[in-house]
């Protein structure tokens, strides 16, 4: 029985408002393929698309009026795909201070969690580069229609393991910014006047 490809593209404006319009186009498609709300990957879909397009908007603003977002299904495995015309391909940062850089390795991770993976790929012939987002086999299955035969579901704890994972990364850049402002504090004290 061959498997069916469900897929859908939008385009979206370099906007503030352009993650949250992402998130909810994404959801009704979701929701169209069989999705239930309450499933793991719904929710962990929804993060790495927010992720994406914000970097998009705040970094290829200058240069891309539009973001593009690709979403699909196939053989269990859901794909989730942004694009924009900026020229700089982003690499996950490690472990650091900075506020900014973290979008992109929470990515990384959401996706190892499912079985996935995330490549860059650069456009040929012009500027621009597409984000893909992988979820492995099994971890996107919709909720079975009367006549289809149940999948496997998402593991359990995705969402409690993303919480965990910002609020570790939260108290980081919070006692970071406590250490920048003692220091900042000290020097002023230390400055004759």
């Amino acid at each position: 029985m061959p498997h069916p490809r469900r897929t859908s593209h939008f385009a979206l404006p370099v906007s503030h408002a352009s993650a949250r319009e992402a998130r909810c186009l994404a959801r009704e498609a979701l929701s169209k393929w069989g999705f239930d709300a309450s499933e793991p990957v719904v929710d962990t879909t929804l993060v790495i698309l927010t992720e994406l397009v914000t970097n998009s908007v705040l970094h290829a603003a200058q240069v891309s009026a539009r973001v593009g977002v690709s979403l699909a299904l196939s053989r269990g495995r859901l794909t989730v795909a942004v694009h924009d015309d900026h020229p700089h391909c982003p690499r996950p940062k490690t472990e650091t201070a900075d506020e900014h850089g973290r979008g992109l390795r929470i990515v990384h991770e959401l996706a190892a969690e499912m079985g996935g993976h995330v490549h860059l790929r650069p456009d040929r012939g012009r500027q621009g580069k597409t984000v893909v987002v992988v979820l492995g086999p099994g971890s996107a299955r919709p909720v079975p229609r009367r006549g289809d035969t149940p999948g496997p579901a998402a593991g359990p704890g995705t969402v409690r393991r993303l919480v965990r994972y910002l609020r570790r990364a939260l108290a980081a850049a919070l006692a970071d910014r406590r250490r920048r402002r003692r220091k900042w504090l000290s020097s002023l004290v230390a400055r004759p006047f």
